[in-house]
């Protein structure tokens, strides 16, 4: 079963390549560029989300130091201390998490523009180590052609590799 899976995931890349990907000499009239503003105006949306969720983690983090600083002065009964502290260390932890799901939604938000833009965005070397270190999800590679194909040429594609249900879920289709 997940030999079959890997090569479905397989035959879907493969013809996604050849289907979607445009040659250079029809790549002025094939392209979708509203496709490629939307994508872009999406990555300026997540890169604002991205940064407030820094700021956020930042100020989650002085208040930690803080409440440490506080802790470690303390010579008595140190119960509230202690207990501002440990909520201080959770609430840095929540933020950093949420700043990590902001910065993925960016980077997938980048490598749609970097899809239908037909230009590869950030550092060439930092897009290799990254690609290689975070391999994709079967859903987050149907995802990206959502736009490029009919949903139900997809579906049927993914079924290959997911079920039917698990298809349109990570598709958002509600058919």
């Amino acid at each position: 079963m997940h030999k079959s899976r890997i090569r479905a995931s397989a035959l879907f890349a493969a013809f996604l390549f050849t289907v979607c990907v445009p040659s250079n000499s029809s790549m002025a009239t094939a392209s979708d560029w509203g496709a490629c503003a939307s994508d872009l105006d999406d990555v300026h949306s997540a890169s604002d989300d991205a940064a407030d969720a820094a700021r956020e983690a930042q100020e989650a983090q002085d208040d930690l130091e803080s409440k440490r600083s506080d802790l470690t002065s303390c010579s008595d009964d140190c119960e509230s201390e202690r207990s501002e502290y440990d909520g201080a260390k959770s609430e840095l932890e929540d933020k950093v998490s949420n700043l990590k799901s902001e910065l993925s939604d960016l980077d997938s938000k980048i490598r749609s523009a970097t899809d239908s833009c037909h230009y590869e965005m950030g550092s060439p070397t930092a897009a290799v180590t990254h690609r290689a270190s975070t391999r994709p999800t079967p859903c987050s590679v149907y995802q990206r052609y959502r736009k490029r194909l009919p949903l139900n040429t997809i579906v049927k594609i993914c079924t290959g590799s997911m079920s039917v249900s698990e298809c349109k879920k990570c598709l958002g289709a509600t058919k």
